[in-house]
């Protein structure tokens, strides 16, 4: 109960702050994706009209995450505008293009719109220091791609037990938007810790990992060769900073 008065607490502070009528996307608990603007910010939920002008009401403790979006709309004419939607009626569409004009798109000359969350495709670089494998004390760094990314890190606790080693992974992204990620992905790495003997352990692992406002974990299993027995937990903890302004 505490952990869901929690969440619950998160997602009214991170929607708090959003625009009556700013364009955004929901994700909801039960993996729905809602796109539309807000018509009215309340306590504990949206009204939401969407592109279709359906109006519809989100309590908020079902969202699991949203972000503000961009659309394009087409017309029958190949114009093309560019912006965030400010309201939907009966027959016209009100956007604010990039360059901050004001337009009225009456809907019988549209031939399509398009709603794009720019960080499902926005490619970014990340850096910054974990703790844990695969080097005790390490340095992470990788790039983010449209759906796939790369990382690696290595590292080194220079103690009298030293702890060193490096890992790498190629990961999927499930969801991603300005403040938060999660992946999935494939983990490559050794690590190797003196105490009285050798401990080295070289494996390959399968992981999940989360960044939310830079706090990242990351978590999972490992099989390898070397001092310990199969299969292995693997955690890290860290500060990962995602350059995606």
């Amino acid at each position: 109960m505490k952990l869901k008065t929690f969440l619950f607490s998160l997602v009214i502070l991170i929607t708090a702050n959003l625009d009556v009528f700013s364009q955004i996307e929901f994700e909801l608990e039960n993996g729905e994706m809602i796109n539309g603007f807000i018509v009215e910010n309340m306590v504990d939920s949206f009204k939401i009209k969407t592109v279709d002008n359906f109006l519809i009401t989100i309590p908020k403790r079902l969202i699991v995450w949203n972000e503000r979006i961009e659309a394009s709309i087409t017309t029958k004419s190949g114009e093309v505008y560019e912006g965030n939607i400010t309201n939907v009626d009966d027959n016209n569409f009100y956007i604010t293009t990039k360059s901050g004009l004001p337009v009225i798109i009456p809907k019988s000359i549209v031939e399509k719109v398009f709603l794009s969350n720019n960080y499902k495709e926005k490619q970014y670089a990340m850096f910054g220091p974990t703790f844990l494998l695969p080097g005790g004390i390490n340095l992470l760094f990788g790039y983010h791609y449209s759906t796939f990314g790369v990382r690696g890190e290595f590292g080194i606790f220079p103690v009298d037990d030293a702890i060193y080693g490096f890992q790498m992974n190629v990961f999927y992204n499930l969801f991603r938007n300005k403040s938060f990620e999660h992946n999935v992905s494939i983990a490559g790495g050794y690590s190797h810790q003196d105490h009285y003997i050798d401990r080295d352990w070289a494996y390959i692992g399968v992981m999940y990992d989360f960044n939310i406002y830079g706090f990242f974990m990351e978590f999972g299993l490992t099989l390898g060769s070397g001092y310990y027995s199969n299969p292995q937990m693997a955690l890290q903890l860290g500060y990962v900073y995602r350059f995606n302004d």
